[in-house]
């Protein structure tokens, strides 16, 4: 995996995410742009003004609406997922994140519960 030894390998995918961002600042420093004079990052940092703020993070996740099993237990795409018991026998909905599921479901006073 890039070229590491079997005890420098990250620990983790956010470890994996952090070193790659500061090889390529540093790399940044060194490389020629190319088309105009100065490094990557001298570029970088000139056009870095002309940039707009970024907006709040997107919240993307896939929706679906399931049934919660009568054993608090619901499924998706072949896997079950267990969910609090009070989520038992009701209809929920299932926010699918890239890291994560979340089953939500809808409370008496039409809030959204989530489960913790």
């Amino acid at each position: 995996m890039l070229g590491f030894s079997s005890d420098e390998r990250p620990a983790s995918l956010e470890a994996l995410n952090d070193w790659l961002e500061q090889r390529c600042r540093a790399l940044w420093q060194q490389i020629p742009h190319g088309l105009r004079p100065g490094t990557i990052e001298d570029i970088r940092a000139e056009e870095a003004r002309f940039l707009m703020p970024m907006p709040r993070l997107f919240d993307g996740f896939v929706e679906y609406t399931k049934r919660v099993s009568p054993t608090c237990l619901v499924h998706l795409e072949r896997n079950r997922y267990s969910v609090p018991a009070s989520f038992a026998n009701r209809p929920v909905s299932l926010r699918v994140y890239p890291e994560r599921i979340a089953p939500l479901r809808r409370a008496p006073g039409l809030r959204w519960m989530t489960a913790r």
